[in-house]
């Protein structure tokens, strides 16, 4: 049998052990019950996408590009919804702090940060 490294957040784990020691079951073979249920059943858990931030860096350049001068945006705004869900709050993180980079660092800039808004969301305009 083969052997997976996974990690998980601590929440996930801590409810995985928890119902794994109600049902007095080991943690592995619970683990492999829980993922074959889930991929044999009528409702089969769907497959997420995978993202690449870099990729994802590069496409929010593009869709900036394609903005009027003056305009304000999130960089949330550069994205659908199904994309922005996929990703985990360190990849978003993480692309935030890449686009600023990238947008900010051309030569000439393409947008500037002028302020965050409540929900601390940089809000970005195109020059």
């Amino acid at each position: 049998m083969a052997r997976l490294s996974v990690e998980i957040d601590d929440a996930l784990l801590s409810r995985v052990l928890i119902v794994s020691q109600q049902k007095k079951i080991r943690l592995d073979t619970f683990i492999r019950k829980a993922l074959d249920e889930a991929l044999t059943s009528s409702n089969p858990v769907p497959v997420r996408k995978t993202l690449n931030v870099e990729d994802l860096i590069a496409r929010a350049v593009d869709s900036v590009r394609n903005k009027e001068a003056g305009s304000e945006f999130t960089l949330v705004d550069l994205f659908s919804d199904e994309d922005w869900k996929t990703l985990s709050g360190g990849d978003r993180k993480n692309l935030g702090k890449g686009f600023r980079k990238a947008v900010e660092g051309l030569a000439p800039p393409i947008a500037k940060r002028v302020r965050r808004t409540s929900s601390n969301k940089a809000v970005y305009k195109k020059v």
